[in-house]
């Protein structure tokens, strides 16, 4: 609990995730929770978060979306090449015309960098991709339970 708290508080975690995180410590049973537990949550968490990187920077390389990275990249030569990783891992190019309330709540706009891509024929806004934090803290946490009840 003061591990997720303390998380929360200095906006590491923050929102309706931090609240899901502590309330989960708060109601879990004292017996069953121990050091272990909460590394073990935070650990698949992570790998949850990691994987959804990568599956981010694997459609950013492979797919079709490359030419608009280049061409972001290109007009600003000040990235440094973790840098690039990095963007290329958590941000996406969505079509500008795709802009409503709903769906930013799913991604943030990051840059009034518009782009013309030529393959699609669209306009493309560089938007930051927010993953769905709640479903993986509900993942890790019952892994950690059914992992119990199977050792």
């Amino acid at each position: 609990f003061l591990h997720s708290f303390i998380l929360f508080y200095l906006k590491i975690i923050g929102g309706s995730d931090g609240k899901l995180i502590i309330l989960i410590f708060i109601t879990h049973p004292i017996i069953f929770l121990s050091l272990n537990f909460i590394f073990t949550f935070f650990l698949l968490l992570s790998i949850f978060y990691i994987l959804i990187f990568i599956s981010n920077l694997a459609q950013n390389n492979l797919l079709k979306k490359k030419g608009s990275f280049i061409c972001f990249f290109n007009s600003n030569l000040k990235f440094s090449a973790a840098k690039r990783i990095y963007i290329k891992g958590f941000y996406k190019f969505s079509n500008f015309s795709k802009l409503c309330d709903s769906w930013v709540e799913k991604n943030l706009v990051k840059s009034l960098f518009l782009i013309y891509n030529i393959e699609k024929d669209r306009i493309q806004i560089l938007v930051q991709f927010r993953p769905p934090l709640i479903i993986f803290v509900i993942l890790s946490y019952f892994t950690i339970y059914f992992l119990k009840l199977v050792v």
